[in-house]
Formats: structure tokens, sequence, C-alpha cells
């Protein structure tokens, strides 16, 4: 236990000296109904991560853009349908690293400056714009 203490000193005290080592990496926060999925679906990634109802993780690396899918489990039932595809435009400059949340996609208020967020209908159509943000 004082191992893992020890280290996230030493990673907050690296954070005040190196802010960008977070510069890339999202907090994605949960304020929906139930779990959801994120999913980086590029080609040679796979990387897949669940976050519970009010939960919040980080997600991505500190040099490389986030592209996510976000899937929203059923209720009452296992299934999880796509919902959201979140691109990263840029990485953040300060001490903080990027946030977003379901509400503020589903509202169209998250940063659009920092991310292009598009509707994802199904695996067989095509994307449609969605939540205040614009396709590129």
């Amino acid at each position: 236990m004082k191992k893992m203490i020890k280290l996230g000193l030493k990673m907050g005290i690296l954070a005040l000296f190196y802010p960008s080592i977070w510069g890339c990496v999202v907090t994605v926060k949960n304020d929906s109904e139930g779990k959801i999925l994120i999913v980086d679906d590029r080609e040679n990634v796979g990387e897949a991560m669940e976050i519970g109802k009010g939960k919040q993780k980080k997600w991505g690396q500190s040099h490389e853009k986030v592209h996510m899918v976000i899937y929203i489990k059923e209720p009452h039932a296992r299934i999880y349908t796509a919902q959201y595809i979140v691109d990263q435009r840029q990485c953040a400059g300060g001490k903080e690293h990027p946030h977003i949340s379901i509400k503020d996609i589903k509202a169209g208020t998250f940063d659009k400056n920092l991310f292009a967020v598009t509707g994802y209908q199904d695996a067989s159509s095509s994307l449609e714009p969605c939540c205040g943000g614009t396709q590129e």
C-alpha cells in the first residue's frame, strides 16, 4: 500500500513539472443511466474499457489523440449499442487533461475545440452529425 501511495505522489510531482504528461489523455465521465463501453476501433488497436454508471476513467495515451466509439448498455439487456464516435481535435496544453461526459455529448455542450462528435446509427449505416458538433 505504501508503495502505491509513493508511486502516486511521484506521478503527481512529475505531472507538475511535465504538464504535457496528460496532454492527450481524456477523462470520460459516465453520467448516463447505465454502463458504457468505450472502444478504440482503429486498425491494430482494438482496446476497450467498460465504465460503470456514475464513474469516470482516463482513456488514451499522452502522445496520441483519442479516437473512441461509445457504446451504451441497453436497459434490462446484455446488449451495448454504438451511439457516438468521438475524435480528439487537439490535446490539452495546460496542467489538466480534457474531460468529456455523456450528458455533455447529448446536450452538445462539450468543448468543440477539443472534440468532434458524430452520431453512430448502426454498423451498416452512414454516420450522421449529432450533438452540436461538425463533421470534417
